[in-house]
């Protein structure tokens, strides 16, 4: 049924306002205040706010991007939503599968139907949808073992963002390797930046089942592309795999600073290398850089007991934890050490 035109007389409102004020107040730019009144609005208006969400999304534009973060605020709530979204993802399906992936692990079947469209819009919309299902953990990965090969098809896909957003699906579901990590191994020779970068971070979330892609992401790490050099380190680190230590080691000398904090954090997952990491650590906590002190922090819990000889380095940021992540971090940093 075609979708009848909103009416200021039956636009449902909530804190003496209509739900067309809240929807620009949850915009991307508007401000944090904005944000979080708009998402209590969004909640008491609740299920009456669907149809109008639903023509937003068809409309396309801000209207469908404000509609998205709408429906991700009502979540669960917005199941009744599932259908129509599969049936009509709008002119911007990216906006469709953000909304279905924030209704929640009820739109799993939708999201899976969209990795199959002609559209390659809505199949990249779909992806991506399920990486957020999958992140969040609103999906295990045994339940998502039949879109698997669907997605792991995807990678080689005419359109490169079909193929980068499918090797993300992947890796955030990171189970079934022998499926899986040759699909995005392939692709680390893409000819697509974003696409070698997302196969990169795919890869380094199936940890050591990757081992078959370490030489290639040794390779990457070499890359003209910052971005590619960030991604294929930290995917090597990830990997744990002592041939890959020393190309994690040599990235510390990089220009890009955003590749050396990749490098440190890395550098967490050799403990076989610990005599020669901690050191190394220290001087990274102890220097000019946040982000590098940060991950040192990182790197030195996951050490564990390995990382000992850093408390002293450590507990002299007790009266300063901001500058090094917070206290949070720091104080897990400590507890992972004294286990």
């Amino acid at each position: 049924m075609k979708q009848k035109p909103i009416k200021a007389s039956n636009e449902p409102s909530a804190y003496g306002k209509k739900l067309s004020h809240w929807l620009r107040r949850i915009d991307v730019s508007a401000t944090d205040t904005d944000h979080h009144l708009a998402e209590a609005a969004i909640r008491e208006i609740g299920q009456a706010a669907i149809p109008i969400l639903l023509e937003a999304l068809r409309r396309g534009g801000r209207d469908a991007q404000r509609a998205a973060r709408a429906f991700r605020v009502l979540g669960p709530e917005a199941a009744s939503a599932v259908a129509e979204i599969q049936s009509n993802p709008g002119p911007v399906p990216t906006f469709a599968g953000s909304a279905l992936a924030g209704i929640g692990r009820q739109a799993f079947e939708a999201l899976a139907s969209f990795v199959t469209h002609p559209d390659p819009m809505v199949r990249s919309a779909g992806a991506e949808g399920l990486s957020d299902l999958a992140l969040k953990k609103q999906i295990a990965p045994d339940e998502a073992r039949g879109v698997l090969p669907q997605l792991a098809q995807n990678t080689q896909h005419i359109h490169p963002q079909v193929r980068a957003r499918s090797a993300s699906a992947l890796g955030a579901f990171a189970t079934e390797p022998d499926l899986c990590v040759p699909a995005l191994t392939l692709l680390l020779d893409d000819d697509d930046d974003l696409v070698r970068f997302s196969a990169s971070q795919a890869l380094g979330r199936f940890g050591k089942a990757a081992s078959a892609a370490l030489p290639k992401l040794i390779a990457g790490a070499r890359s003209p592309s910052g971005p590619e050099r960030v991604a294929c380190v930290t995917a090597i680190g990830q990997l744990g795999l002592s041939e890959g230590y020393e190309a994690v080691l040599a990235a510390l000398d990089d220009e890009d600073i955003l590749v050396r904090a990749a490098s440190v954090n890395g550098l967490g997952f050799f403990p076989e290398h610990s005599a020669e990491v901690v050191p190394v650590l220290v001087g990274a906590l102890e220097g000019e850089s946040r982000t590098l002190r940060w991950n040192a922090l990182w790197a030195l819990g996951r050490l564990g007991p390995l990382a000992k000889g850093a408390l002293p380095a450590i507990r002299k940021w007790t009266d300063r934890p901001n500058e090094v992540g917070g206290e949070a971090i720091l104080r897990r940093a400590i507890e992972q050490i004294e286990l």
